[in-house]
Formats: C-alpha cells, sequence, structure tokens
C-alpha cells in the first residue's frame, strides 16, 4: 500500500512513524521507545532508520530515505506493509539539525 502525505518538518515526520507503528499492534505511543539511526551513504546522512521497541520483545521498523523522500514500514517479520511518499519530507536538513540538537541535549 502506498500513500501520499505532507510532513513538512522531522518532529511531523517521528509523531507519524510512531503513530503508524503502534497502530499495527494496537499499541499506545506511551508504551514504546523509537530508537533512531541515521543511515549514512558515503559519509553522509541520507536517511534515518527508526525501531520501535514494544512490550514482548516487538519490534517494528521504519526507514525514511530522505533521498526518494519516501518512508518504508516494515513488521517484525521483516515483510513491508506500507509505503508512504512525502510531499514535502523534511529533507536533509531538518534531520541534521534534529540530530544536531540531541546530541547536545
Amino acid at each position: 500500500m502506498q500513500v501520499r502525505l505532507a510532513l513538512p518538518n522531522y518532529g511531523l515526520l517521528r509523531a507519524y512513524v510512531l503513530e503508524k507503528l503502534c497502530e499495527k499492534e494496537g499499541l499506545e505511543p506511551a508504551q514504546v521507545h523509537l530508537a533512531e539511526m541515521p543511515l549514512r551513504k558515503r559519509q553522509r546522512v541520507c536517511g534515518l532508520l527508526m525501531e520501535m521497541q514494544g512490550p514482548r520483545l516487538l519490534r517494528k521498523q521504519a526507514v525514511w530515505s530522505a533521498e526518494e523522500d519516501r518512508i518504508f514500514f516494515y513488521d517484525g517479520l521483516g515483510r513491508r506493509f506500507l509505503q508512504v511518499q512525502l510531499c514535502p519530507g523534511p529533507g536533509l536538513e531538518g534531520l541534521e539539525l534534529a540530530l544536531q540538537t540531541r546530541r547536545s541535549a
């Protein structure tokens, strides 16, 4: 399934990803932890891997490709269950700023 959506900043992107990952399992976002790891290509950030860690060792992932402005959602078995085309997306500048803010906090 593919969806088109406007998520112009990093905060909205993160909230949407958390909501969709939780929705599939019927969990509340407050019950889970969302781990984030920047993805790099040739030493520069090109996207973000986000992993929801829930109860019962539940793990689901989403990959945001900044170059393609897409988010790919995967279930616990690694099967893609949703693809979202961003128009517009937060861009790499928004991600870099969010990462710098988190490092300094």
